[in-house]
C-alpha cells in the first residue's frame, strides 16, 4: 500500500493506483474547504471502508460524497443497492418469480 504523505507515516492508502490517490486528495482538499479535519483515526476507518469497497467503488463513493457536499464519504444510492442486495425487485425477477404491483384480486 502507498503512503498518506501528509499525515501520520503508518497510515497507507488502501489503493496504490493514481487514480485513487487523485480521489483522495481530491477528499482532503474538499474537507479542508469545508473546514472539517481529517484525524488520524478517521482517515484509518475512512480507508478500511474504502478498501473493503474495492479500488472502483471506492472512487465513485469519494467523488460522489465530493460532488453533493458531503462530510463523509457515501456511496451513491444505486451502488449501495446492488452491492448490498437489497434490491428485491432484481433479485425476485432473477428468480423467475412475479413481482405484484397491487392490482391483483387476492
Amino acid at each position: 500500500m502507498a503512503k498518506e504523505p501528509s499525515q501520520s507515516s503508518d497510515i497507507e492508502l488502501p489503493f496504490k493506483s493514481l487514480s485513487f490517490m487523485i480521489a483522495w486528495i481530491d477528499w482532503k482538499q474538499h474537507r479542508t474547504e469545508c473546514k472539517k479535519k481529517l484525524t488520524p483515526t478517521s482517515i484509518k476507518m475512512q480507508f478500511k471502508r474504502l478498501a473493503a469497497m474495492g479500488e472502483a467503488r471506492a472512487i465513485a463513493a469519494i467523488e460522489h460524497s465530493i460532488a453533493n457536499g458531503y462530510q463523509g464519504i457515501f456511496e451513491p444510492a444505486s451502488a449501495r443497492l446492488h452491492a448490498t442486495g437489497t434490491d428485491r425487485a432484481a433479485t425476485y425477477l432473477a428468480q423467475g418469480a412475479a413481482v405484484s404491483l397491487g392490482d391483483e384480486e387476492q
